[in-house]
């Protein structure tokens, strides 16, 4: 049996008790908006919708993109595949997180496949080795894994596109399944 409780601004509370028998029980919120602590007293700001009522709540904006189509390059710089991307388009502060992966392979062995993200609209940063995921294959046709995570630090607060970017030192490279998390880390 499961509780709600509801505390009261400066003290007090409410508890709503589950039925010990099978009936419905409804809390409607209400309509306007506000600012609601949930749990340890951590108070949450921003507008969040749910059914029938708008509530307050921090949740970072958060946008994920991926192009399951396998494409190649043979590109000795970073350039866009057949189909761009994955890219997402998302307003951010100074700092958001990113994190990308796609399997790869390529042609010839003794190659070095890499990933890199590149940012435009309120930041311009070119794909770079500073960004970016790579994997030494030494068998030909061998699939891998490249896949990376970091927090991007001085964007300019805005809307920002994130967009994975594709390169190798030799041969022909295949991507697949590409994969692209940007989550807003504020200021």
């Amino acid at each position: 049996m499961a509780n709600l409780k509801i505390n009261g601004d400066t003290s007090g509370s409410v508890t709503l008790a589950a039925p010990a028998t099978g009936s419905a029980v409804t809390l409607t919120l209400p309509a306007a908006t506000g600012t609601v602590a949930l749990s340890n007293g951590t108070t949450y700001t921003g507008t969040h919708n749910f059914t029938g009522a708008t509530v307050s709540g921090v949740f970072p904006a958060s946008a994920t993109a991926t192009v399951m189509t396998k494409q190649t390059t043979t590109s000795a710089s970073y350039v866009d595949l057949a189909t761009v991307g994955p890219q997402v388009t998302l307003t951010t502060g100074t700092k958001a997180f990113v994190a990308f992966a796609c399997p790869t392979y390529n042609t010839p062995a003794s190659c070095t496949n890499r990933i890199a993200v590149a940012v435009s609209g309120a930041t311009t940063v070119a794909a770079s080795n500073d960004y970016s995921a790579n994997v030494d294959l030494l068998t030909a046709n061998a699939d891998s894994m490249l896949s990376k995570s970091f927090i991007f630090t001085g964007l300019t607060a805005g809307s920002n596109t994130f967009t994975l970017k594709y390169f190798t030192t030799s041969g022909t490279a295949a991507f697949n399944a590409r994969f692209l998390t940007v989550i807003d880390m504020g200021s």
